[in-house]
């Protein structure tokens, strides 16, 4: 039946896009966390466009979701929220309130602003 190999070919299609969409999800965590504006050498205006490039990304992969999502709710399939995601967002929050708030202390490294706190 033309119908029933039409579901399987798209069932096994979000499967795969499923799969793909994990990896890249991974992916972008990993770089967060190696590549992310943590360096005493990025200044607060630099870390705040990262920061903007990261969300980009973020949110490319979170419309990708939504859509396999959909999808898989007609076969019944649960797919539950990447964490990866939701601890992205969440590093993202405090290092943009970070780095917003310190930017009126000009373009100074973390590390010198730090010590600057500490006096």
């Amino acid at each position: 039946d033309d119908l029933e190999e039409s579901r399987r070919q798209f069932k096994e299609q979000l499967l795969k896009d499923t799969d793909d969409l994990t990896r890249r999800v991974n992916q972008m965590r990993t770089n967060f966390l190696e590549q992310g504006p943590y360096s005493s050498d990025v200044t607060p205006a630099e870390a705040l466009e990262q920061l903007s490039q990261f969300r980009a990304e973020v949110e490319e992969l979170k419309e990708n979701d939504q859509k396999i999502s959909a999808g898989l709710k007609v076969f019944a399939v649960a797919h539950p929220p990447y964490k990866e995601i939701e601890l992205t967002e969440e590093d993202m929050g405090y290092l943009h309130l970070f780095c917003f708030n310190i930017t009126k202390f000009g373009d100074l490294p973390f590390v010198i602003f730090l010590r600057e706190l500490e006096c």
